[in-house]
């Protein structure tokens, strides 16, 4: 479902008190940035189904706003194999909401926060972070060919762009370990019963990773 359009943006941004009317050109530069040529996983696509798997969860967070903005720009800046992507993200959003629609210091710390838990590097407590966490890390738990597929979307980012086909599997083996090695992939209520799913595919890729 196409959840991200300009109609979408303008009236998340009107909620937000910013003082722009109609801030398309936001709009313009985020979607042009999500269509890249190079991205095939980190794609609209990506953003519409987090929005969407958020919808029906938006009551769980303290402010479903700050949410809603930050899946919007966490992917924006993306340059595979390049530490700082999320970094570079909030510093788009920061300049885009913060010195072009004015909006809260209060909002943008929010979004800040909510963005860089997508760096995934540690176990967030808030929970407003973790229910972030597992929007992002969803496609971990879908049917075991829509999870390959994504995972072969990934490696079209990465061969050979940036890495060889042999550094790719060494670094998403890793990914799956590190993964695996959590007391739990999803850390809320509402993803744990895709848990199961999610486990079993990471065992499974990591054998195939492993073994090819």
């Amino acid at each position: 479902m196409n959840t991200f359009t300009c109609d979408y943006w303008c009236q998340l941004c009107e909620q937000a008190g910013t003082q722009i009317i109609r801030p398309t050109y936001v709009y313009y530069d985020l979607t042009t940035r999500y269509m890249h040529e190079g991205r095939r996983y980190h794609t609209l696509t990506h953003i519409n189904d987090m929005l969407e798997l958020f919808r029906p969860l938006a009551h769980q967070a303290s402010d479903p706003l700050a949410m809603r903005l930050a899946i919007i720009f966490h992917d924006a800046v993306y340059i595979p194999g390049a530490t700082g992507n999320e970094v570079k993200s909030w510093a788009l959003a920061e300049r885009y909401l913060g010195r072009d629609m004015k909006l809260s210091q209060y909002l943008l710390a929010e979004v800040y926060d909510l963005i860089m838990a997508t760096t995934h590097d540690h176990i967030p407590d808030e929970p407003d972070l973790r229910l972030m966490v597992d929007l992002d890390l969803f496609s971990l738990s879908k049917p075991y060919g829509q999870f390959l597929r994504d995972g072969v979307l990934i490696k079209q980012e990465y061969v050979p762009r940036c890495c060889t086909a042999s550094e790719f599997k060494t670094g998403r083996a890793k990914f799956f370990e590190r993964m695996l090695d959590r007391p739990s992939i999803f850390l809320t209520e509402s993803f744990r019963p895709h848990e199961g799913r999610a486990q079993m595919n990471l065992q499974q890729g990591l054998k195939s990773l492993r073994a090819a």
